[in-house]
């Protein structure tokens, strides 16, 4: 599969080098030590940045990593792409988020690609050592990113907090109810002990009387 959009990507990331005032050995430091050939076939598009690579580049244009990646699909953007800031109203999904969807979609292609043919032990492609594997857990994040769904989340997840926090509410009720049932028939098991007692004594007494 071929490599998306990785010209464009390249642009921008010399747009941001350009920005700082630094050149390639430099920007590079910035990135973890990366050679200045690193860099330079990030910019000509040559080589993919790996995930942690992107944030740390988005990083240092100051915009997040779905703005960054967004219009890669071919769109172009404008100059002023580092001082560009998309609202994003509650809910809802940005222009930036939307647009960098299909970025987010061809990475996951490549990850799914990698896997054998038909369960045999052998891959369907060879990867060179550039390649990266996302994890899931990288990729979950990269789609949280992307939808910008934090508010969601959280609204789920306070949800299901609540549903179990009455269910534990509920549980201690029937609890509390199982306890009461279980006092209320010990103290009817002791009263009928009490009962029979009194009845089984009865009889003697009236015996007593009549001697007497």
């Amino acid at each position: 599969m071929e490599k998306f959009n990785n010209i464009e990507m390249g642009k921008r990331i010399k747009r941001i080098r350009d920005s700082l005032g630094l050149n390639q050995t430099e920007f590079g430091e910035l990135l973890g030590g990366l050679a200045a050939s690193t860099i330079s076939g990030y910019e000509t598009g040559d080589r993919e940045p790996k995930i942690k690579i992107l944030k740390k580049i988005a990083s240092l244009g100051e915009m997040s990593i779905s703005s960054f990646v967004s219009c890669l699909e071919g769109e172009t953007p404008g100059d002023n792409i580092l001082q560009e800031k998309e609202p994003t109203q509650k809910g809802q999904v940005s222009t930036s988020t939307a647009s960098c969807i299909p970025y987010v979609q061809a990475r996951m292609t490549q990850q799914v690609d990698q896997f054998p043919e038909n369960n045999t032990k052998e891959k369907k492609h060879k990867f060179d050592d550039d390649y990266e594997v996302i994890s899931i857990k990288e990729m979950v994040n990269m789609t949280i990113e992307v939808l910008e769904s934090k508010t969601v989340f959280r609204a789920a997840l306070v949800s299901s907090v609540r549903a179990f926090h009455d269910a534990v509410i509920k549980e201690e009720e029937m609890d509390s109810v199982r306890q009461e049932m279980k006092e209320m028939s010990e103290r009817m098991e002791r009263m009928e002990q009490m009962l029979l007692s009194l009845g089984a004594s009865l009889p003697e007494k009236r015996d007593q009387s009549a001697v007497a």
